[in-house]
């Protein structure tokens, strides 16, 4: 691990920490709430400069931009007709917003898919790496709606969580994933790896505080 990959590692555990902190704190919470949107843009531009940096491969970066737009129209059509991941709308904490889905939450998926990717490609070689993937980002789903619902990112209809929402989910991962394997996308970054359990984290124990 690089030097400059353990500062930034550091970083987000500052940030990520702090917003444990800030989240259970009545002073803090409001501000934290103006910043979610830059945040988890600030982040996840940094996790992906991170794993480009140490492999130069411009593919990276265009498929994660693809992808990114390919998951923000996906959520634009859930969000609109509530047949793919069930009925929801997203809350006012998230506030860069176009046809009703926050412009960073394609981008934070698929870093986050990215990440369970290098993760199941470095450590388990019995699983097909996109399956366990999409297998992990599901697995961080489930622990993260009803923080998100707490917080007001978005609401489910009648307050329910829907297993076609997981479903949908796997689906959408096992493919994104599979596309980035086919086009032999390596990463291979402790940042990456780290991210994604930093985030897990972060809302295990939200989930358990708030």
């Amino acid at each position: 691990m690089s030097n400059t990959e353990k500062k930034i590692i550091y970083l987000l555990l500052i940030w990520y920490g702090g917003g444990i902190i800030a989240h259970n704190s009545s002073l803090l919470f409001p501000f934290t709430q103006k910043i979610t949107d830059l945040l988890l843009f600030a982040t996840n531009s940094l996790v992906l400069f991170s794993a480009y940096a140490k492999n130069r491969n411009s593919l990276l970066i265009i498929a994660c931009l693809l992808a990114a737009v390919l998951t923000f129209f996906i959520e634009v059509a859930g969000v609109a007709t509530g047949q793919i991941f069930g009925v929801y709308e997203y809350g006012a904490t998230m506030k860069w917003q176009a046809w009703g889905v926050p412009f960073v939450i394609g981008f934070n998926w698929v870093i986050l898919i990215l990440a369970g990717l290098d993760i199941s490609q470095k450590y388990v070689s019995f699983l097909y790496p996109p399956l366990l993937a999409a297998l992990l980002v599901v697995g961080f789903d489930y622990v993260m709606e009803p923080v998100a619902m707490k917080l007001d990112y978005w609401q489910w209809a009648n307050d329910v969580i829907p297993l076609q929402n997981y479903v949908a989910w796997g689906v959408i991962a096992l493919f994104i994933a599979m596309v980035f394997k086919h086009l032999n996308i390596k990463t291979d970054s402790p940042v990456l790896r780290i991210y994604l359990l930093i985030q897990l984290v972060f809302f295990v124990l939200l989930r358990l505080t708030l």
